[in-house]
Formats: structure tokens, sequence, C-alpha cells
């Protein structure tokens, strides 16, 4: 199966994956920009865009040629261990959901 084409194979399945992350990080930003108004809202995405980020660093590995191999891989591991330590912190350590 030829799996550079973008319907088919992995390739189709990675770039699906994109628009979760696109999507949620556009909803973050609107909470963002509304958050003095809806602040039980902001407290929830903000807490979502953990999960938000680690999503765009599967899309980016799925799917990034520039990013598959070198140091890129390393930077984004980096960067998806840093996030899931700040969600253990925040969900496990401090018992803080919302």
């Amino acid at each position: 199966m030829d799996t550079t084409e973008f319907g088919k194979g992995i390739y189709f399945i990675a770039a699906s994956l994109g628009w979760l992350p696109l999507v949620g990080m556009t909803l973050v930003a609107v909470a963002g920009m509304l958050r003095n108004k809806t602040q039980g809202i902001w407290v929830l995405a903000h807490r979502l865009s953990l999960v938000v980020v680690l999503l765009a660093l599967v899309h980016a590995q799925m799917i990034g040629s520039e990013v598959k191999g070198g140091i890129w891989f390393f930077v984004h591991l980096l960067f998806a261990g840093a996030v899931l330590v700040a969600m253990v912190r925040r969900f496990v350590l401090l018992r803080t959901w919302v």
C-alpha cells in the first residue's frame, strides 16, 4: 500500500488527526479571549489544551517529514514529556480536576 498519497494509509490518518488539534487550539484561543466572561469554560479549555498539544505532537511526528528524525524527534519527546509532567502534577499531585 502506498502511504504517500493523501487519501490512503497512515498519511490519511495523520492528516485527519491534525484536525483535532486545529479545532482544539482554536477553541482554547477563543476561550482565552473570552476568559473574563466565561471563567468556567476558560479553566476547562486551559486544562484540555494539554491534550491538544500532545495530539499536535503526534500529528507532527506522523506526517512531518522535517520532524521525523534527527534533533526534532528529541525536541518533541522532551516537549511531550514536559506536558505529561504538567498533567501529572496538576491532576494527581494537586488533585485539581477543574
